[in-house]
C-alpha cells in the first residue's frame, strides 16, 4: 500500500527459512526500520516490542481537537483546532504526556457533546482528516469542565473526565466523512443575553421578624447566583421596592417609612443599600402596602434614557399578604391614597416588565363564614392575577432555580452545537 511503513522484526539468526523471508523481503521492499530481538530478560514479544518502539516515536504531525468557538462580535459559531501535543512530541518510556484543557458548555444543555481528535487537523475541505476518536461528553449549559487528554503514544490518547473516569469513545472504524459533517454542522449564531434589569418588591412586615428577614436573605442569594451566570460581566442591575403596611386607613400624608427605594445599580450597591432596611412585625393580617409598592416600581423599571441595548427587565414580588384595594370592600381594606393595584400591573407590563412572584403561603386559616370568604378570594385572585407570568414557591424553588428561571434567553440561529466550545460564551 502506498505510503505505509514496513518495520521488519527479526529472530536469532540461524533459522534458514526465516533467514531467507527476510532476505527476499529486503530486497522487495524498502525496509527503513529493522528491528532485531531483544534480549530474553526483557520478557517482551516481537508484537510488544514493535507497540513500544512506535509509541516511543515523535509525532509526525499535530494531535488536536476540535471544539467551537463564537464569535464575541457577530456571534458566528466556526471550528477552531485546539492543539494538545505538538509535532515533534515524544512519550517518555513508560510514560505518558498529559494535556488538560476546559472545555464549556452552550447556551442550552448538550447530553453527548462530542470531542473529535484528529492526527493533523481539519484539512481543506477535499481532504479527508485522520481520524483517531470521537469522544463524548455531557456538558450543562454555560457550564465548564477540564477534561485530560493523555499521550500514550501516536494516535494513542486516552480521554479523562475532571473525575479521573475515563470518557466512552469510538475509538476504532470512525469514517473520516462523519467527523468531516460534524465540522459542518457547526453552523449558525450564539448571541448573548440582554443586560438583566432586576427590581425585587419586598413585604418587610411580617408575622415574625425572621420572616420577613428571609425575603432579604434569599434576595443577597439569588443575586449572588445571577452574578456567577454573568462571568464578571456588567450586564445585571439590581433594584428594590422595600413596603410596610397601612398605619391607618385615615392617614392621608404619606408615611416616609411606608416605601423604601433602591434605583437599579451594580448587584453589590443595591445590597448594601438594601442591608441598611429592618424587618418588622405586621399590623394586620388581610393586607399590605403592596400596591404602594407597585407603583414606585413603575419608574424604577422604565428604560434608561440613552441605553444602547434594551434590557430584559424583570419585577420579582416576595412577600405574603395581597394588597390593598382603592376601596375597602368587606374587610378587605382600602389603599390609603386610594392606588388601584392592577392599575400599576397593568403599567409595568405596559412598560415590557415580566412580573413574577414567590408569595408564601398564609399564616391564618381563612374562616368559613361570609367574610372570611371573601378574604380567601381577594387574597386567592390578587396573587393568581400578579403570578400570571411565573411564580416561585418558597421552600421548594431554591435561589438557584429562580436565578435559572429569570436569566434573559440567549439568542439562537441554526442548529444546536455538536462540539464543546473552546472558550466560555460570556
Amino acid at each position: 500500500m502506498p505510503g505505509t511503513v514496513v518495520v521488519l522484526v527479526r529472530s536469532r539468526p540461524g533459522w534458514t527459512l526465516l533467514d531467507r523471508a527476510a532476505e527476499l523481503l529486503l530486497a522487495k521492499r524498502d525496509i527503513r526500520v529493522e528491528l532485531r530481538r531483544a534480549p530474553a530478560a526483557a520478557g517482551t514479544g516481537p508484537g510488544q516490542r514493535v507497540l513500544r518502539m512506535l509509541n516511543a516515536a515523535p509525532l509526525l504531525v499535530d494531535h488536536v481537537l476540535l471544539a467551537a468557538r463564537a464569535d464575541p462580535r457577530g456571534g458566528e459559531v466556526r471550528v477552531v483546532e485546539q492543539v494538545l501535543f505538538a509535532a515533534g512530541t515524544r512519550v517518555p518510556p513508560d510514560g505518558a504526556v498529559t494535556a488538560r484543557v476546559i472545555l464549556h458548555g452552550g447556551p442550552t444543555d448538550n447530553a453527548a457533546a462530542a470531542l473529535p481528535l484528529l492526527a493533523g487537523g481539519h484539512q481543506a475541505e477535499d481532504t479527508a482528516p485522520t481520524v483517531l476518536s470521537v469522544h463524548r461528553i455531557a456538558l450543562p449549559a454555560l457550564g465548564s469542565t477540564e477534561v485530560s487528554f493523555v499521550l500514550n503514544g501516536p494516535g494513542a490518547i486516552d480521554v479523562l473526565a475532571s473525575d479521573g473516569t475515563q470518557l466512552t469513545g469510538q475509538i476504532n472504524g470512525i469514517a473520516a466523512v462523519d467527523v468531516t459533517a460534524l465540522a459542518r454542522g457547526v453552523t449558525g449564531r450564539v448571541l448573548p443575553p440582554p443586560p438583566l434589569h432586576l427590581v425585587c418588591a419586598i413585604e418587610l412586615a411580617g408575622a415574625t421578624v425572621e420572616e420577613a428577614a428571609e425575603r432579604i436573605a434569599f434576595l443577597r442569594e439569588l443575586v449572588g447566583h445571577l452574578k456567577a451566570s454573568q462571568r464578571g460581566h456588567d450586564r445585571l442591575r439590581v433594584g428594590a421596592v422595600g413596603y410596610y403596611d397601612h398605619l391607618s386607613k385615615n392617614q392621608y400624608a404619606r408615611t416616609p417609612a411606608l416605601v423604601l427605594r433602591v434605583p437599579p445599580s451594580p448587584p453589590a450597591s443595591a445590597l448594601t443599600a438594601i442591608g441598611t432596611w429592618r424587618p418588622v412585625r405586621r399590623v394586620r393580617d388581610s393586607a399590605s402596602a403592596l400596591e404602594d409598592a407597585l407603583q414606585a416600581a413603575v419608574p424604577l423599571t422604565a428604560d434608561r434614557p440613552g441605553a444602547r441595548d434594551r434590557s430584559h427587565k424583570v419585577l420579582l414580588v416576595l412577600g405574603r399578604r395581597p394588597p390593598c384595594l382603592p376601596e375597602q370592600v368587606g374587610l378587605v381594606p382600602a389603599c390609603t391614597y386610594g392606588i388601584d393595584w392592577r392599575d400599576q400591573l397593568r403599567r409595568l407590563r405596559e412598560q415590557g416588565v415580566r412580573v413574577v412572584t414567590r408569595a408564601d403561603p398564609s399564616t391564618e386559616p381563612p374562616s368559613r363564614d361570609r367574610t372570611g370568604l371573601g378574604l380567601q378570594r381577594h387574597n386567592d385572585e390578587s396573587w393568581r392575577e400578579l403570578a400570571a407570568q411565573g411564580s416561585f414557591r418558597p421552600g421548594t424553588d431554591s435561589a438557584r432555580d429562580v436565578a435559572r428561571a429569570l436569566a434573559p434567553p440567549w439568542c439562537t440561529e441554526g442548529p444546536s452545537c455538536p462540539l464543546a466550545f473552546a472558550e466560555p460564551l460570556l
